[in-house]
């Protein structure tokens, strides 16, 4: 009996998936012509919306932060441990993911508690190159 179950609730969920997908074909297309429409209004208009201007966040950029030509240090495990002195027991301030790549120092600060060498970061912190970066 079990399966008479189970059976029924597949074959109801192939029919609701089946009706939800033939509903959603209908409504692209007129999704479509009311985009065109809206677009030839505000074109007939006048009312076109303008080119954003560029935003300046000054001192807060972090793109001016982040000096051209200087070495960086990729994080190669899901997330490495920013720190706020170069050493394990110091405050951590933040974590870096995967993939990421930021800016070091061309030597390591220091080796003392890691291998590879504790490499200050931009903005700011020490990453502990090893497993992790």
């Amino acid at each position: 009996m079990p399966y008479r179950s189970a059976a029924r609730s597949i074959a109801l969920g192939a029919i609701a998936a089946l009706g939800a997908l033939a509903g959603c074909r209908r409504g692209d297309s007129g999704a479509q012509a009311d985009a065109s429409a809206s677009a030839a209004l505000a074109s007939a208009s006048g009312n076109a919306p303008a080119a954003a201007a560029p935003v300046d966040f000054g001192k807060n950029s972090v793109a001016e932060a982040i000096p051209e030509g200087r070495p960086q240090l990729g994080i190669t495990s899901f997330v490495a441990i920013v720190y706020k002195e170069p050493k394990e027991t110091a405050k951590r301030i933040g974590y870096l993911r995967l993939g990421t790549k930021v800016p070091r120092s061309d030597e390591p600060v220091s080796t003392k508690g890691c291998a590879g060498g504790w490499y200050e970061i931009s903005p700011r912190g020490f990453v502990c190159a090893g497993k992790e970066a």
